[in-house]
C-alpha cells in the first residue's frame, strides 16, 4: 500500500510542477492583464482506493537509496614490514594475498612476503607481514573460515586449521617470520594427520 500512496504523491507533485511551469511561461498578453481565453484545465483522475486484500510487495518497500547509509571508517595505512634479507632472495616476488597448500588456501594479511621452507615430510613457507602477532592471528581467525577451513586447535603461538583433506599448521613466532606448514601429500602422509 505504501507504494500506491507514493505513486499518487509523485503524480500530484508532478502535476503541480507542470502547472507552475506553465504559469511561469504564460504569453505576454496574459501577463499584461488581458483576459485569457478559456483553456483546458488539468484535473486529477479518480483512482480506486486500496482494498483490504492488497498486500505489500517487494516493489513497494523503500529502496536502498532512501535509507540512511553507514559511514565506513578509513582503513589505517600499514607500513611495509622490515623483513630479513632472506625474503629479498625468495623466488616468490612481491606481496602475496594467499598461500595455496595441499589442504586449502591460506589468506595472508596485507603486505605479506613469502619464502618457501619445506623439509622432512612437510611443505611450507615462511611469511613476513606488516602488523603484529595479535593482528595477524585476528586476520587469520576471521578469514580462514571463508576459505573453508575450521580451527582444529590453537595456542598463543600455534593455530591448526582443518579442511576436508587435512590440516594446515601456522606457527606464530614473530610478525616478521611466521610459518605455514602442511604434510606433504605426495609422500602419502595420512589424510587426517593433524599434529
Amino acid at each position: 500500500m505504501r507504494g500506491t500512496y507514493l505513486a499518487r504523491y509523485v503524480a500530484v507533485i508532478g502535476a503541480l510542477l507542470l502547472v507552475a511551469a506553465c504559469a511561469s511561461t504564460a504569453p505576454a498578453s496574459i501577463a499584461a492583464g488581458a483576459t485569457p481565453s478559456p483553456t483546458a484545465t488539468i484535473m486529477p483522475t479518480a483512482t480506486s482506493a486500496p482494498t483490504a486484500t492488497s498486500a505489500p510487495t517487494a516493489t513497494s518497500a523503500p529502496t536502498a537509496t532512501t535509507m540512511p547509509t553507514a559511514t565506513i571508517p578509513p582503513t589505517a595505512t600499514l607500513a611495509p614490514p622490515a623483513c630479513s634479507s632472506l625474503f629479498a632472495g625468495s623466488p616468490i616476488h612481491g606481496y602475496q594475498q594467499t598461500e595455496t597448500t595441499d589442504y586449502g588456501v591460506v589468506p595472508l594479511p596485507p603486505l605479506s612476503l613469502v619464502l618457501p621452507d619445506s623439509g622432512a615430510g612437510r611443505l611450507g613457507v615462511d611469511v613476513c607481514s606488516a602488523g603484529t602477532l595479535p593482528t595477524i592471528a585476528a586476520y587469520l581467525t576471521n578469514n580462514m573460515p571463508i576459505q573453508g577451513l575450521t580451527q582444529y586447535s590453537a595456542t598463543s603461538s600455534q593455530m591448526i586449521w582443518k579442511s576436508g583433506k587435512g590440516c594446515v599448521t601456522i606457527a606464530l613466532t614473530s610478525a616478521l617470520d611466521w610459518t605455514i606448514s602442511w604434510p606433504n601429500s605426495g609422500i602419502g602422509s595420512p589424510f587426517a594427520y593433524c599434529p
